[in-house]
């Protein structure tokens, strides 16, 4: 049994530990607040052998790169290239908004300088750094806005009227923001949300019951979710991996 001076000392320890959790939590939350107002950014090497600065992309930017996002293979880039896929262009437009301050980086530069590996890194990277939560392909919703407390889906127009309204901001000021920088902006006001993007199963093809049978590579099941894969798509991967 704790005499009282032992007590005290408990009491005195644990107070002080856990007022040293509370200021280190603080002072990683602050960390967090400078590197998403400064914008730090991140970096990724070409084939060309020249490392290239990644920023967050802009909230004009953002919403074309949450909605692409949705409509390509991330686990399994190749599977873009899939004639009846023909989520190539999709896949280029993520990629080079990853490189909006190199304007000598086009479609055909990545064409040549940027493989599978290396673009799957970059998706990576632009998920992270603008702050998305992905989502299996139908555990989201329409919206790609989140509220973290209720669990509602928000859409654009609540966001741009608590910024406007909450927050002083302009309609061109708001475009300029960043994701994460919204997100803390909306924090000061006492709103929690979360950008996701909805993510698409890493194969376009499903197993059949029972012995493997050839197909129409054109031909779907009930679920879109799935398509089964042709001996002219296999042989079509391997002409794609072949150049790589």
């Amino acid at each position: 049994m704790l005499t009282g001076k032992e007590e005290l000392e408990k009491r005195h320890a644990e107070q002080m530990n856990k007022e040293a959790v509370e200021l280190r939590k603080k002072q990683a939350e602050a960390e967090t607040v400078e590197r998403i107002f400064f914008e730090d950014d991140a970096q990724i090497m070409l084939r060309d052998g020249k490392t290239y600065r990644i920023p967050p992309v802009s909230l004009k930017d953002a919403r074309i790169l949450m909605n692409k996002l949705g409509t390509i293979h991330i686990d399994a880039i190749i599977l873009n290239f899939l004639p009846y896929e023909n989520k190539a262009d999709d896949l280029f437009s993520i990629l080079l908004l990853g490189f909006r301050n190199y304007p000598e980086v086009t479609r055909e530069y990545l064409d040549e300088h940027c493989d599978v590996d290396t673009a799957k890194k970059l998706i990576e990277i632009l998920i992270g750094l603008n702050g998305l939560k992905k989502v299996e392909s139908g555990q989201g919703d329409s919206s790609a806005i989140r509220d973290m407390e209720s669990g509602e889906p928000l859409d654009w127009g609540d966001i741009f009227f608590h910024l406007h309204k909450d927050c002083g901001l302009k309609k061109w000021d708001i475009w300029e923001y960043t994701l994460p920088q919204v997100a803390e902006l909306m924090k000061r006001i006492n709103k929690y949300i979360q950008f996701e993007v909805e993510t698409r199963m890493a194969l376009p093809f499903r197993k059949a019951q029972g012995a493997p049978h050839a197909r129409s590579s054109t031909e779907t099941y009930a679920s879109q979710d799935y398509q089964e894969i042709s001996e002219d798509d296999v042989a079509m991967l391997g002409k794609i991996l072949g150049g790589l």
